[in-house]
């Protein structure tokens, strides 16, 4: 273990109450001892199998602090996350997945259809905690436009008082806060769509997030002849087996990770589209911008055929109370849909 992750570990260490720095430390001791797993590139299959058990650890248990708690630099949910991005980071710099796959395809994979399923799963985990790094990032611009916004509102508040007094500074400042608002609607719109095209790779992943390339198949091998890797146990078999299930019955992981990425994707979309039409009363596109409102409406509501797609059935990884809230929100989709349509059919 080189000086930099050792002064790394420490540091957040030293941020952290007792019970997060317990929690760190066994997160930790796992992630440095899977790294010498990737020493030896002939370990790639076994690496890719033993990142997903710290996945399937890690990744639920942040999501489940997310509902419970504000995250914070030293809540349990922040210290699950710096773990998750720190093997995921890992995973992504040593290629571990990359080598993986091609041995999945090559002469050197035996029984490949297990051993495709693991690498499927850790790209699983990949593609789901990008997504909620997008989200972040997302949610970062939204806050900082929100903030940008205001200062130019105020700027043209005092510049409003001083009209009768110089009508040109005012004229200026006016056009200057439209530019102004016309590229906060450009960077919402960007960030809004990088964040949704990250979270749909999840979702739209072949055959469903965390779902078996081939689960009808998974019956026929054996625990004793593993294909997933030589060391893994009966217990880590029947552990998997209960984290990940099957698309008409989705494991404890999918249940507790599917439906706060739906809410994400829905509230993004939502929210983006209300703050576009709120700017287009300024921009210089205020069309184009309501057009672009439109159709993050339209996505949120598309968000229904996703989640009910008999090729995922992610609607089965919702309890009734979440299948009722999700309703509830596409139908405030519905209306908000039908609202700015008939105001963009009598012009902007």
């Amino acid at each position: 273990i080189d000086e930099n992750q050792t002064l790394y570990s420490n540091q957040v260490l030293a941020s952290l109450p007792s019970s997060g720095a317990t929690s760190w430390k066994l997160a930790w001791t796992a992630i440095q001892a899977w790294r010498w797993m990737i020493l030896d590139d002939t370990m790639a299959l076994e690496a890719v199998v033993q990142a997903n058990v710290i996945f399937r650890d890690i990744v639920p248990k942040f999501i489940e602090s997310t509902q419970t708690e504000v995250l914070s630099d030293n809540s349990f949910g922040a210290v699950c996350w710096k773990a998750a991005m720190e093997l995921i980071n890992m995973v992504d710099s040593e290629g571990v997945l990359i080598n993986a796959e091609e041995m999945v395809n090559g002469s050197e994979a035996r029984n490949g259809i297990s051993r495709s399923n693991a690498c499927k799963e850790l790209r699983s985990w990949e593609l789901y905690i990008r997504a909620h790094e997008q989200y972040k990032l997302w949610g970062e611009k939204f806050g900082k436009l929100e903030d940008a916004m205001n200062r130019s509102l105020k700027s043209l508040k005092k510049a409003q008082g001083l009209q009768f007094q110089n009508r040109t500074f005012y004229a200026q400042e006016v056009e200057s806060h439209k530019e102004r608002v016309t590229n906060y609607a450009n960077e919402l719109a960007l960030a809004t769509s990088a964040a949704i095209k990250s979270i749909e790779k999840a979702l739209m992943l072949d055959k469903g997030w965390l779902t078996d390339l081939e689960p009808s198949k998974r019956e026929r091998f054996e625990v004793s002849l593993s294909s997933l890797c030589d060391s893994e146990t009966a217990r880590q078999l029947h552990d998997r087996e209960r984290s990940i299930g099957t698309v008409d019955s989705p494991g404890v992981a999918k249940k507790i990770c599917i439906p706060p990425l739906v809410r994400i994707y829905h509230a993004i979309l939502f929210m983006s589209a209300k703050k576009l039409e709120y700017y287009a009363g300024w921009s210089k596109n205020s069309c184009s911008d309501i057009e672009v409102a439109i159709s993050f409406y339209k996505k949120s509501v598309h968000l229904a055929d996703i989640v009910a797609d008999k090729r995922f059935k992610y609607f089965r990884t919702h309890t009734k109370e979440q299948t009722m809230e999700l309703l509830q929100l596409f139908a405030d989709s519905s209306k908000e849909l039908l609202r700015l349509e008939g105001r963009l059919n009598f012009g902007c």
